[in-house]
């Protein structure tokens, strides 16, 4: 570990830390290859490194105040990997060549939801899982979402045609975050930093336009 130097606080990208003298790629999927790298670093330990090379993500949090409180819409999806049925905020992959991360986070809200919002903000964006994935996740706030107009033709399929959605109040949802009832970490993310957010001000974060 080192020691006694000064960083600033901020993630940087470091694409020649470590020298790779093999790479393989193990598995290719249409969401993710599975990549299998040998790695040298400068202290001269060489070490194998597995991990996915995935599409990058957005995701949303629509967001309403009704006239008492702030509301989100949730919407639940079953995930096989756990083999559980989440409460989690639409959200989907940025798989379409060339497609601005915003787009894509409108373009999925109107698929998983059916609505559209004027009113856009950047929240955060996250590696999903560094350890082992190179996905980043850019989470954006929908004020006042409303029925979209628009007919995109798309169709839902298999977990996707079985998604519901419903408004619950942020005080509930959070309660429910910090005694583990909801764990879709795009959810917790999502919802404690809104709820950050609202505490300071929404007009904190500058609108977004594309």
């Amino acid at each position: 570990m080192e020691r006694n130097k000064s960083f600033e606080l901020a993630d940087c990208a470091a694409p020649q830390h470590v020298q790779i003298l093999n790479q393989e790629i193990k598995y290719r999927g249409g969401i993710f290859d599975i990549r299998d790298d040998r790695i040298e670093f400068k202290s001269g330990d060489v070490v194998q490194r597995q991990y996915m090379k995935h599409d990058d993500a957005v995701a949303i949090v629509p967001l309403r105040h009704n006239g008492t409180n702030w509301e989100i819409l949730l919407i639940r999806q079953y995930r096989h990997a756990p083999r559980r049925i989440f409460w989690e905020i639409p959200a989907g992959l940025r798989d379409i060549a060339g497609e601005e991360s915003l787009l894509c986070a409108k373009r999925e809200l109107e698929e998983e939801t059916g609505l559209a919002a004027q009113d856009w903000r950047k929240l955060v964006s996250f590696y999903t899982s560094p350890g082992c994935s190179d996905e980043n996740l850019e989470i954006y706030v929908a004020i006042d979402p409303v029925p979209s107009e628009n007919k995109s033709g798309f169709t839902a399929e298999a977990e996707e045609r079985e998604i519901v959605s419903q408004w619950f109040e942020i005080g509930d949802i959070r309660d429910a975050i910090l005694t583990s009832r909801l764990q879709s970490p795009t959810l917790v993310l999502g919802v404690l930093a809104v709820d950050s957010l609202l505490s300071r001000g929404i007009d904190t974060l500058e609108k977004v336009t594309q």
